[in-house]
């Protein structure tokens, strides 16, 4: 009856196909999986596929693949269809390892990189404030500390240690400060 169905549903040839693959099937879950597949297959390669692979995925993932059908037909007809399976999953999991550690260092470079400058500037704004400290004394230094830690760039700390060299006083060099963020 399955062959039947295959015959009107899709051709000929995939119902020659199933006939040979079921014989090879006395499991009554297997029959109504298949039964099921008559119904819900798009194409009779896919049917027979997915019936002689055991997995209703197969066929979509070897139309993705290009696999060659006849191949796949001869190497079930000598049972060496699981190796094969074995084989080309073993390439793709290699495949698709290797780019996900390649990506995943590049994005650990990236966050390396960029976690090295937020601590290079961190440790630039802990240097300029001890000499502000030192150069003033501790009248400005939460004062000092808010206004460093809105300074983004290198260019910023920059220009601020050169206003700790120039300014006289600790409100001068706030000032400055502050100007020079007004200005940003």
């Amino acid at each position: 009856m399955l062959c039947r169905q295959a015959a009107l549903k899709f051709d000929a040839r995939t119902a020659a196909r199933l006939r040979k693959i079921l014989a090879e099937t006395d499991d009554a879950r297997g029959l109504a999986w298949a039964a099921d597949l008559i119904i819900d297959g798009a194409t009779g390669e896919e049917l027979t596929v997915d019936i002689a692979t055991g997995n209703p995925a197969v066929f979509r993932t070897f139309a993705r693949l290009s696999v060659n059908m006849a191949e796949i037909d001869r190497l079930h007809e000598r049972g060496k269809l699981q190796g094969y399976f074995e084989a080309r999953a073993d390439d793709y999991r290699d495949r698709y390892r290797a780019e996900g550690m390649a990506q995943g260092l590049e994005r650990g470079i990236a966050q390396g990189i960029e976690r090295g400058i937020n601590q290079s500037l961190s440790e630039e704004r802990n240097l300029l404030h001890r000499q502000a400290v030192r150069k003033f004394g501790s009248k400005t230094p939460s004062t000092l500390e808010s206004i460093l830690a809105d300074i983004g760039g290198v260019e910023g700390l920059l220009s601020a240690g050169d206003a700790i060299i120039d300014s006289t006083t600790g409100e001068e060099l706030i000032s400055c400060l502050r100007n020079a963020q007004a200005c940003a």
